[in-house]
């Protein structure tokens, strides 16, 4: 979606003249995600209308930039927005956010490799710092593993007739089992949730690496969840 508004808006050639219309109308573009004409969360996408208005390639967006914000009631109603209300769906919107949290705070801790050379005063405090973090990062870490029992869970308990009838379910389930080595802080990680108190810069900055890289196959494990949510609604509704 944001590179279709970028394409949409570089028709322009005048870049002076496509900034100030950009900015001078929107201070902020926002983009309210739908499924079936329907929010999933209530959330939105918000992005400063400067990000839009100069070319500066795909890389201007952060992945602090898609951290969602909740629509104002008041916008909402204006809007004529709905959202959907299904308790299951509260179960997918944990793993992404939870993840999101997680890659978020490992990736703070990334940026300290831009630092100069430290002595040794200084990697010591540095490590004293990522070892703070080890606690609410363990925390996070042990609640998308506990998220991820709970969906497992689920398809567990249904019977094999209706795990083939759920073909969106069985692509969560093989889509989790994918994800779960590149979750994991260590490869020597165990899955109780403790974070190697050795873990080192190096050792974070790759986790942050692997945590960013499957943002994007989350997501769809998301919409494959959210899918199956939808459709076993629909069928409730109509037996």
């Amino acid at each position: 979606m944001v590179s279709a508004i970028r394409r949409a808006i570089a028709v322009s050639q005048n870049h002076e003249l496509r900034h100030y219309a950009i900015t001078f109308t929107w201070s902020n573009i926002v983009i309210v995600p739908l499924v079936k004409g329907k929010s999933l969360d209530g959330t939105a996408w918000r992005f400063s209308s400067i990000l839009f208005s100069v070319d500066t390639g795909e890389g201007t967006f952060g992945q602090w930039h898609f951290v969602p914000v909740a629509i104002p009631s008041n916008a909402f109603s204006q809007l004529e927005l709905s959202t959907w209300t299904y308790p299951r769906l509260l179960v997918g919107q944990k793993l992404t956010g939870l993840l999101f949290q997680l890659s978020l705070l490992v990736s703070h801790l990334r940026e300290f490799e831009k630092l100069p050379e430290l002595n040794e005063q200084g990697h010591e405090l540095l490590q004293q710092y990522i070892q703070r973090l080890t606690t609410p990062m363990g925390e996070i870490f042990q609640a998308v593993l506990d998220t991820e029992t709970e969906m497992l869970n689920y398809f567990k308990q249904l019977s094999p007739s209706e795990q083939e009838n759920r073909p969106h379910l069985t692509t969560v389930v093989q889509g989790l089992a994918e994800l779960q080595e590149q979750i994991l802080p260590t490869a020597d990680c165990s899955r109780d949730g403790r974070i190697q108190l050795t873990m080192n810069l190096p050792e974070v900055a790759e986790w942050a690496n692997r945590l960013e890289s499957i943002q994007q196959s989350v997501f769809l494990i998301y919409l494959f969840w959210v899918s199956d949510v939808l459709e076993e609604a629909e069928s409730s509704s109509c037996n």
